[in-house]
């Protein structure tokens, strides 16, 4: 009995990784129906009209970035509404970034992954953060931290399962 604690100790592993596989095979399988939902809902009309003006070369902005795309924009000149900035950054997130735009933004990942949650809330904290000391930015650096913040709040947890559960590029 004594000379058997190593096959036991074998079993009793093998036990727990087969739940373990199995457990996130039932988990993936959830998330996956989750993130079908959360990428085919509809793009309202107002953001469905920002990207067809993109496409067609109308764009204001120093920017070409995959926030541009669905028109997002911050600051006392635009006064875009906090609700409809934050509608377009949650649009950002489960739609596919256009081929048109500069290569930099080749690399955020696909829609509604924990990638493409990362790169949007570093690329919100890197436009804070380079104006925050320029005048007349004062209004667009508080929409940038703040829609930040509402973005981490409101998907953070989402994109962690995601990641969690494979789908992390």
């Amino acid at each position: 009995m004594e000379d058997n604690w190593f096959f036991y100790l074998l079993i009793i592993l093998s036990i727990y990784w087969l739940y373990k596989y199995i457990d996130y095979r039932k988990h993936h399988e959830i998330v996956s129906e989750e993130r079908k939902k959360i990428i085919n809902q509809p793009v309202p009309k107002y953001i469905q009209q920002s990207i067809k003006a993109y496409k067609a070369g109308i764009f204001t902005g120093e920017d070409r970035s995959p926030l541009a795309y669905v028109g997002y924009k911050a600051g006392k000149t635009v006064n875009m509404p906090n609700r409809e900035r934050q509608e377009r950054l949650a649009v950002c997130f489960r739609l596919e970034i256009t081929a048109s735009l500069p290569a930099k933004y080749k690399n955020w990942g696909k829609p509604a992954t924990y990638l493409r949650f990362h790169k949007m809330q570093a690329h919100l904290n890197m436009l804070a953060h380079q104006r925050k000391r320029r005048r007349r930015y004062e209004v667009a650096v508080r929409h940038w931290q703040g829609d930040r913040n509402w973005f981490l709040k409101e998907k953070g947890y989402k994109a962690n399962r995601l990641r969690r559960y494979g789908f992390r590029y």
